[in-house]
């Protein structure tokens, strides 16, 4: 049992980091991100670089770059960038890819649980370069009206390739603009729905080329016109389907046509793969939730109509799709942190190291497990007191054998005979009231009055430096695997106080965060 009042471990120490530490920890965290996030930089770069230089010098332009200048070459550059741009923002979507890709060694390398964020990333990109090639050929129009006499109004809102502009430049900056994430968030029916504009925006862009607006200075004049479908047609093709293998912490999209047809929702499997059955923890807090939560019956005279029809609402489900919560098992120790709701991926994953603990078949690395789980108040614990009572009676019937026959099989290594798998340390953050306080002053005993649980509840927010120190020090030379999900804010803390106490060399204990993503 980690001694969280020990704060005197002389072996564990932060010490002054010196700059090659601080590279180690950061690679460790956040290296790969970053590091991609550069390359990709130097990507976008490249295109626009090579790209202008090819549209300034290559004899076929010379025509148009002589009648436009400076804004030709941006409009063509930033046009070749958003080709490649465009056809990669559905790929860190495919999540079936996705989820297939990260039990390859690939997942070492590439950070895949940033996918989404590489999707925003390319969003981001193909909105700066239609800005900027829209903002390019402004100002062709202008030089083209000068020397045809044909009014700027008229090539500005009449022609097939200045409409087909307008409408993917709306659909970018509308796309763009709802899926910042303080919009996204207060109004996410808004950001859903209006994010399907992007088929449209592929529509135009199909054939937005094929206009010819510049024209080359040898025929054919415009066969590098309508092009864009030679980009997109292969991430087009990678098709959605389900997974079919569940792995511990994955989660899954549902779809209630009774509520939108449309929207489809991220949640977290709370089921393990060892069970029959898949379920899902939702938390009632917007309003496709709501919604959804009275369809199923959550209201009493809904659910009376219920049982009376002996009808339920069909619900549709994509997934599983992997997340970080999988690599718990890659970890011979992993540290858990949650908070409120975001306990539900690690309640799949407790749920699986109990049946392994219950029902031993195979080997598996893991052999130590901390599960802290942080709530305001005292009605949050409830619904996952069963499972947590269930994992500290089966690790107590585990010591009981160990003490009983001398060793007890896992195909793991052997924690201590006198030492759990699992420990569980819960905190309650919120205040009590006089009814609370009393009921716990009456009912202290080997059992918490609060949870139910043989580990004692403990108030205010966990002290991440005391509980970092502490594992370090049961645990040298060790990589310990530390997984959260919750509140941004929080994970920042936890984040930081990994690379804190991450120490240097061989003989060090390293902690290497992740954090879900959806």
């Amino acid at each position: 049992m980690l001694d969280l009042k020990n704060s005197t471990y002389s072996d564990v120490r932060p010490r002054q980091r010196t700059l090659l530490h601080r590279l180690e920890l950061w690679m460790i965290n956040d290296g790969k991100m970053y590091l991609y996030l550069g390359f990709w930089i130097l990507i976008q770069s490249l295109l626009y670089s090579l790209a202008a230089v090819n549209y300034r010098y290559y004899p076929l332009w010379q025509n148009m770059h002589e009648l436009l200048g400076g804004s030709f070459i941006a409009a063509r550059s930033a046009a070749l960038v958003l080709h490649v741009n465009t056809a990669l923002v559905l790929l860190p979507i495919c999540r079936t890819v996705i989820s297939w890709i990260r039990t390859t060694p690939l997942n070492r390398v590439i950070p895949f649980d940033h996918a989404l964020l590489f999707h925003k990333l390319v969003g981001y990109s193909i909105l700066l370069f239609t800005l900027v090639h829209a903002g390019a050929h402004y100002r062709n129009y202008y030089v083209v009206s000068q020397v045809t006499g044909v009014p700027y109004w008229r090539i500005l809102f009449t022609t097939g390739h200045s409409i087909t502009g307008h409408l993917m430049m709306f659909c970018m900056i509308i796309m763009g603009v709802t899926g910042y994430v303080k919009i996204r968030q207060k109004h996410f029916n808004l950001f859903w729905n209006l994010h399907h504009l992007y088929v449209l925006y592929f529509a135009c862009f199909s054939i937005h080329g094929g206009f010819c607006l510049l024209k080359s200075n040898l025929p054919p004049f415009c066969s590098t016109g309508a092009a864009f479908w030679k980009y997109w047609v292969a991430s087009g093709k990678v098709i959605l389907h389900p997974g079919k293998v569940i792995e511990a912490g994955q989660y899954a999209f549902l779809c209630c046509p009774a509520v939108s047809t449309q929207q489809w929702h991220p949640f977290t499997l709370t089921s393990a793969p060892e069970e029959d059955y898949v379920s899902v923890h939702v938390r009632v807090v917007g309003d496709w939730t709501k919604s959804f939560s009275e369809a199923l019956g959550a209201k009493d005279e809904h659910w009376k109509a219920l049982e009376t029809a002996n009808i339920l609402p069909q619900v549709l489900v994509d997934g599983p799709f992997g997340s970080a919560s999988e690599d718990v098992f890659n970890h011979e120790i992993a540290m858990l942190f949650c908070a409120g709701i975001g306990c539900t991926p690690f309640a799949s994953v407790l749920k699986s190291i109990w049946y392994r603990l219950s029902y031993p078949e195979g080997s598996f690395r893991l052999r130590k497990v901390y599960f802290f789980w942080t709530q305001r108040d005292t009605k949050s614990f409830e619904w996952f007191q069963d499972l947590l009572k269930a994992i500290e009676e089966e690790d107590e019937a585990r010591l009981e054998m160990d003490h009983d026959i001398g060793s007890y099989s896992l195909g793991r290594p052997s924690v201590g005979q006198d030492d759990s798998m699992i420990e569980i340390h819960t905190y309650l953050t919120g205040k009590l009231n006089f009814t609370q306080m009393t009921h716990i002053h009456l009912n202290v005993g080997d059992v918490d009055p609060i949870t139910g649980l043989r580990s004692p509840t403990k108030f205010g927010r966990p002290n991440l430096d005391l509980i970092f120190r502490a594992v370090a020090h049961e645990h040298p030379a060790t990589d310990v695997g530390v997984f959260f999900c919750g509140p941004h804010k929080m994970g920042s803390t936890i984040g930081s106080a990994a690379k804190k106490w991450s120490s240097k060399g061989q003989d060090g204990t390293k902690f290497y965060y992740n954090k879900e993503n959806f």
